[in-house]
């Protein structure tokens, strides 16, 4: 890899996975970090996600519920490490990471 993708995104396949909220790349010597902006989850016949906007607010989108409204729930800065782990009885398929 020569340079670090804008957008990176993480499958998990599993339950449990303690996640970070930023990941890090050393490109030869020079770090480059993504920060955690969204979080995708699975169950009940659709998708829902959260995204997390640059300053830290949590925003949670559910298209059958909340149609084109996001939710505001909070900054990920205050709430619990594993609050993202699930939402609404859906779990975590998807992290997305992204510059900024």
């Amino acid at each position: 890899m020569e340079s670090v993708p804008p957008l990176f995104v993480v499958s998990l396949d599993k339950d449990g996975i303690i996640y970070s909220r930023a990941v890090s790349f050393d490109m030869g010597g020079e770090m480059s970090v993504l920060r955690l902006r969204g979080v995708i989850y699975s169950g009940w016949g659709h998708f829902t996600a959260r995204y997390i906007s640059l300053n830290g607010v949590v925003w949670y989108h559910d298209g059958i519920l909340t149609g084109r409204s996001c939710v505001e729930e909070g900054n990920l800065d205050t709430l619990s490490t594993d609050f993202l782990v699930s939402a609404r009885g859906r779990r975590a398929i998807n992290l997305i990471y992204a510059k900024g």
